[in-house]
């Protein structure tokens, strides 16, 4: 009897340790360090990659940005608890849930930003500037800038940005400064998009029209504002594409700058079709989680990513 009930505390404490890891592993998100491939992307347009010395520091510097982020949205669910159990489907998450004790996913979002550190040790140290920039304005997004009106997109947009800016320190390059003004403009935009699907949910749902949603500084009745704005920032961010495809700067980078041309009209088809999606109610989630499931934004990746290709 006394070797059974032994046995069955012992079974009982490793489904309970397997149950919360499971949990650990799902508020780190990892579905969203696929936003971190963006740190590659001045390896790729800086044509870096031959060097294998260059490309390994490249995706050094991508499992740091990951781990950063994973132990930001680890804090930001703490912070979120409340209104999460209030909502209908972050309620689900691993500490909203209870799933997840608080004081566990603080203990680990510090192992995690310790693992950052180490995993840039031999990187440029520009970069740990560059990653400390990204840690404390998430930060402060999650404790205050997300419920200041816009100044959660501008820090959002800056945060995509500053994985650029990671990418082309950790293997010594200058950032594009076209790179980054599309990077500002297309992630403005997508994170009015985000809100756009948030708004549009209260709305089905008859929310108060003047009320904020729970956590946020936007109402229903900015939906109008809000998705004119969006919409304007990605019609920028096709302007500022089309504006670095007949820059000085292509002509010595791409043997066949023209062919550059095809990524303006499939970006612009993207970003009206992810904005049409997103106000018929189909696009409910992050919109660059959404895009990495949805089979014609993939398809427009690779077809831009021919284009660059038949451009070189």
């Amino acid at each position: 009897m006394t070797v059974s009930a032994e046995s069955h505390r012992t079974d009982r404490s490793t489904r309970t340790l397997s149950r919360t890891g499971a949990a650990a592993l799902r508020a780190m998100r990892p579905a969203h360090w696929a936003k971190n491939g963006l740190v590659l992307v001045p390896t790729l347009t800086a044509h870096a990659w031959r060097d294998p010395r260059v490309f390994v520091h490249a995706f050094l510097v991508t499992v740091a940005f990951s781990l950063i982020a994973s132990a930001i949205y680890l804090v930001n669910d703490v912070l979120d608890a409340p209104h999460d159990r209030q909502h209908a489907v972050k309620r689900d998450r691993p500490i909203a849930s209870g799933a997840l004790a608080p004081s566990l996913a603080v203990g680990l979002a510090f192992v995690l930003v310790v693992m950052a550190g180490l995993a840039i040790r031999d990187v440029a140290s520009p970069v740990r500037i560059v990653l400390l920039a990204y840690g404390v304005l998430m930060l402060a997004y999650s404790l205050l800038l997300k419920r200041v009106l816009a100044l959660d997109v501008v820090a959002l947009a800056i945060g995509y940005t500053l994985r650029l800016a990671a990418g082309a320190a950790g293997i010594d390059v200058k950032l594009s400064p076209w790179l980054a003004a599309f990077s500002l403009f297309v992630f403005a935009s997508l994170a009015l998009l985000k809100r756009a699907a948030e708004l549009r949910a209260l709305v089905q749902r008859k929310y108060p029209a003047a009320l904020p949603a729970p956590g946020r500084a936007y109402a229903s009745a900015d939906l109008p504002i809000v998705s004119m704005l969006g919409a304007s920032s990605a019609m920028v961010a096709v302007m500022v594409l089309a504006l670095y495809v007949t820059s000085p700067e292509v002509r010595v980078l791409y043997r066949a700058p023209e062919v550059l041309w095809l990524l303006c009209p499939t970006v612009l088809f993207w970003l009206v079709r992810l904005w049409v999606l997103a106000l018929r109610g189909v696009v409910r989630e992050d919109p660059v989680l959404f895009a990495l499931r949805d089979v014609p934004s993939l398809s427009v990746l690779a077809a831009c990513v021919g284009v660059v290709l038949l451009a070189l």
